[in-house]
């Protein structure tokens, strides 16, 4: 929905149940231009579900996720997708982790058969592993820290985030990425550290020898009331706050790999609601890289809409 509000014409491959909600889905997907051709019912189940409970500041608490039905997507569902199309003259291709192991090694053969880059959202630290296989790496990943580890086989952890408070990244991140990096797990790694933003980390293969797009150390600061003034349905201006963030090179990775941090430099005490705001991020840097963007910029405008999504209720901002 997100990719659509933003003016993409996305096409969604899914499952739904043979229900009130799948009836719905379908229905809200078409109103806002997503193309559900290629999304087909299973009536022994039930539409998909994600109840969030929140506290009394917008963050998230708690949930209850229901997903059973991702099992019914099939690699041959894949197939018949390809057949109608699906992948020929498609930018990019997202999938998430909700989806069978199998499932998600046939949509990378397939979109490295249509030369379209794949992207892969680890969901959570139980079906991160989904995504691990012995074919062609991801063109990005975009895990938490925890979720990181997940695809790394290693032991769960505390967040190291004492050295990021104090403006430097640990240790712990820098070798974490080059384990991914050595593991070929994807040609760019996006990791997420909440208050502390996000990591964009190149492969040396994925590096090129393009100069980067943005400068060594730049600050950004995105007036988000002006940019949506007179927007229909835009949250209230008064609530709204700047987004303050500085683009900083880290050292190259072992490879050669650009290392990026988007830091976060006003990080929010209060929020509306934070459903949402990590598939914010992924859409609008989906959509902005499969729109021409280089990636280090698209991931700036994956971090706006990350933060316009954190002062509307609901998982997107509209």
């Amino acid at each position: 929905e997100a990719i659509a509000r933003l003016g993409g014409r996305p096409r969604l491959l899914s499952a739904v149940g043979k229900d009130t909600a799948g009836e719905r889905l379908r229905a809200s997907a078409r109103s806002v231009g997503i193309d559900v051709a290629d999304m087909f019912e299973v009536p022994a189940a039930r539409t998909a579900t994600f109840t969030a409970l929140l506290d009394g500041t917008g963050e998230l608490v708690g949930a209850v996720a229901d997903m059973g039905i991702f099992d019914e997507i099939s690699p041959a569902f894949v197939d018949a997708a390809a057949g109608r199309g699906a992948f020929e003259g498609a930018a990019l291709v997202v999938c998430d982790a909700n989806l069978p192991a199998q499932t998600l090694e046939r949509i990378r053969v397939r979109s490295a058969k249509a030369s379209v880059p794949a992207w892969f959202e680890p969901v959570s630290v139980a079906k991160a592993p989904h995504g691990l296989g012995g074919g062609e790496p991801w063109h990005l990943v975009s895990p938490n820290w925890d979720e990181l580890r997940a695809l790394l086989r290693m032991p769960p952890t505390h967040e190291p985030l004492a050295g990021a408070l104090a403006g430097n990244l640990p240790d712990e991140v820098i070798h974490a990425l080059n384990a991914a990096e050595s593991a070929a797990i994807a040609k760019n790694v996006l990791l997420t550290l909440g208050s502390q933003g996000v990591v964009l980390a190149a492969c040396g293969d994925a590096a090129g020898a393009a100069a980067p797009s943005v400068a060594a150390h730049a600050r950004y600061d995105i007036e988000a009331a002006a940019l949506l003034g007179g927007a229909a349905a835009a949250p209230a201006a008064s609530s709204l706050t700047t987004l303050s963030l500085s683009v900083e090179r880290l050292p190259a990775s072992p490879r050669g790999g650009l290392r990026l941090w988007y830091r976060l430099l006003r990080p929010l005490d209060h929020v509306v609601d934070s459903t949402g705001a990590g598939d914010a991020l992924l859409a609008g840097t989906a959509r902005a890289f499969s729109a021409g963007w280089p990636l280090e910029q698209a991931v700036i405008a994956g971090l706006l809409c990350a933060h316009l999504t954190l002062f509307a209720e609901g998982a997107v901002a509209h």
